[in-house]
This record gives structure tokens, C-alpha cells and sequence, in this order.
């Protein structure tokens, strides 16, 4: 058995995982003693869905095992290839300095990596987390916490438009309440209805 302890949060999309996520990256940059280049959040790449950074984890001259102590993966699901090696390398070093995994997927590990029975052995070792998407009052709840996270209120009007018209990805609410903040600045406004039927007039949001 590995000594790592995995966590793996899975759900279907809009689940809140990604945001979950980062929200645990930023709380252990910011209330932890270890230095932030200590901890690590890997994304995968919007265009490809490759994981290059996971890549440089695993390259040679990258010293993973002497200066990482926590690394969060998204959407685990996604590798494959090249980027399952990768991913299988970085997980035996942290293993090896007994450093904390945190991952996200939309799918239960016992059905990820039909090939790899000792990957999906090692995942299903540790701690094993499912969400469900949120109902609209909890997206609601969500939205006014993400605004004011990032220093702003939002109406509730605006919160019932956003629940009602927009995605029900909380990923994707998370980059429109992002637009919506930098609009508003832009324009020393407030964020409004009328102001995001002009923004999807524009195709912004």
C-alpha cells in the first residue's frame, strides 16, 4: 500500500468539483505554513485537455520530491496516454515523500483506468468523496459567495438571472461572475441585469 493518503472527489458536471477545488488550493496558500511553491493546483488545458504541467512534474530535471508537499489535480478523468504515465510517475514520488493528493473526477475511480489495476488500486486506498450538483437555492448561495470573495455583492435579482440563464456548471458561473466583476469596474458600475444582457449581446459571458 502507498503511504500517500489520495482524496478523490467525483461527480457529474456542474457538481461544483473545480470550484471546491480551488477554493481548497486558496486556503492552504493562505493558512498554512508551507510556502506557497509548495503547493501545486494542475488544471487541465482548456484548448487540449493535456495536462503539461503534470508533464513537468514528471520530467527529470523537475526536483518534485524536495519541494512539493501538496498537489490538487482536476478532472483526473481526462488523462490519458503520455499524461497517465506522467500522472502514475508523479503520483509514486508523492507517495514516496508522503505528501497530500487531492483530485477531482467526474467518474468513480473503480471505473477509471480499466488498464491499470495497480493505479486504480492506489486511488481507491484513500478517501473517496462524491458531490451532487447543488439545487438553484444553493447555486444562489454559491454566486453571493463567489462575489463577495472577490470584494462585491450581487442582487438577488441578478442571482435569480444567473441561476435561470446561465450555464449550471458552477466552473463556468465562477468565469462569469469573474467578467461580470471586471466589467463592472470597467464601467464603475454596478452588476445588473441590464448590464449582463449587454455583455451577452456581445457574446462576453
Amino acid at each position: 500500500m502507498p503511504r500517500v493518503s489520495p482524496i478523490i472527489i467525483h461527480g457529474p458536471s456542474g457538481s461544483g468539483k473545480t470550484t471546491l477545488l480551488r477554493a481548497l488550493y486558496n486556503s492552504l496558500v493562505y493558512s498554512t505554513s508551507f510556502p506557497k511553491s509548495q503547493i501545486l493546483l494542475i488544471e487541465p488545458a482548456t484548448d487540449s485537455n493535456r495536462f503539461p504541467d503534470l508533464q513537468r512534474l514528471d520530467s527529470d530535471d523537475c526536483d518534485t520530491e524536495n519541494y512539493l508537499r501538496v498537489l490538487l489535480i482536476d478532472d483526473i478523468h481526462k488523462l490519458f496516454g503520455d499524461d497517465s504515465s506522467s500522472f502514475w510517475s508523479v503520483f509514486n514520488k508523492m507517495s514516496r515523500i508522503d505528501g497530500l493528493m487531492v483530485m477531482t473526477s467526474r467518474f468513480h475511480p473503480a471505473d477509471m483506468f480499466p488498464e491499470n489495476d495497480h493505479l486504480r488500486s492506489r486511488l481507491l486506498s484513500g478517501l473517496v468523496l462524491s458531490l451532487e450538483p447543488p439545487d438553484d437555492n444553493s447555486r444562489i448561495t454559491i454566486i453571493e459567495n463567489m462575489a463577495m470573495h472577490r470584494g462585491f455583492k450581487v442582487s438577488s435579482e441578478v442571482c435569480a438571472y444567473l441561476v435561470r440563464h446561465k450555464s449550471r456548471s458552477l466552473k463556468e458561473l465562477e468565469t462569469i461572475i469573474e467578467l461580470l466583476d471586471y466589467r463592472s469596474l470597467e464601467r464603475k458600475k454596478r452588476i445588473t441585469i441590464p448590464l449582463i444582457k449587454e455583455m451577452e449581446s456581445q457574446d462576453l459571458i
